[in-house]
């Protein structure tokens, strides 16, 4: 529809509902260029199809919701949008130049942290020419370390994506995929199912603390950005159970959805 007015407003009212429900964090907006329509993955939940459309609508949906207090993620970076492999299934390798990327997949990116988001997720994506390791950018030091951290001097969290997709490295090889990821910059792992890879996340990490390979100032980084981010949720209001009830699926907010369709 490329109409960012009502992005916006799709940021807010989301928000707002958001909000009535207790919710305090969207993994929100996508902001993946998809150009081919072959891509069919990610075809749908793309805002265009040029670094500058995805970038207005990403912000602009990001505005919205951070007008409630919710917080917004960025994702899926480095960028998901260059294949048509679903990463849920195995992990995309994607033939980008370094200069290629600057000016493509990581416009929005850099759109999107200069617009003060609060968190970006990293997905289980391979650039094997910007990172020769052919580690996904969830391991990978240079994507979130150099680039992320040092070239776009984003400050704010790295959440992983779901650690369960197939992208990621499963079964015995997890736990030293999970060492790697906090050690190249992830601040925090995503698992979307299972209470036991939750456990084996946490064992992990333990256990690179005991084994020294994880510093406690390395520890502290983490720490305290989830402190900095805890410490804006003070900006969402606070909603009785009466009156969350009005908010959400409220008449108003279903007649935006009734434009969006």
């Amino acid at each position: 529809m490329n109409d960012t007015d009502l992005t916006r407003e799709t940021g807010l009212i989301l928000g707002r509902e958001m909000a009535a429900a207790g919710a305090n964090l969207d993994f929100a907006p996508v902001v993946d260029i998809v150009d081919n329509p072959e891509y069919k993955f990610m075809l749908r939940r793309s805002y265009g199809d040029t670094p500058e459309m995805v970038a207005q609508h990403g912000t602009a949906f990001f505005e919205g919701l951070k007008e409630t207090g919710i917080q917004g993620c960025a994702k899926h970076f480095p960028g998901h949008g260059g294949t048509k492999t679903d990463s849920h299934k195995n992990m995309p390798l994607i033939h980008m130049t370094l200069e290629q990327w600057l000016e493509k997949d990581a416009v929005p990116f850099q759109a999107m942290i200069d617009a003060g988001v609060d968190m970006i997720m990293v997905g289980h994506l391979a650039y094997p020419e910007i990172d020769p390791t052919g580690l996904p950018a969830s391991m990978s030091e240079v994507f979130l370390t150099e680039q992320l951290r040092g070239r776009m001097g984003y400050e704010g969290l790295i959440v992983t994506d779901d650690i369960e997709m197939l992208g990621y490295p499963q079964g015995e090889e997890r736990k030293e995929a999970v060492i790697s990821s906090f050690l190249a910059g992830v601040d925090i792992f995503a698992v979307g199912h299972t209470l036991e890879i939750q456990l084996d996340v946490l064992g992990a990490l333990k256990e690179g603390v005991e084994s020294g390979r994880i510093s406690i100032d390395r520890i502290d980084e983490t720490l305290l950005r989830i402190i900095r981010a805890k410490e804006k949720l003070k900006d969402i209001p606070s909603y009785s159970f009466e009156e969350a009830v009005k908010i959400f699926g409220s008449q108003e907010h279903r007649e935006l959805i009734s434009e969006l369709n």
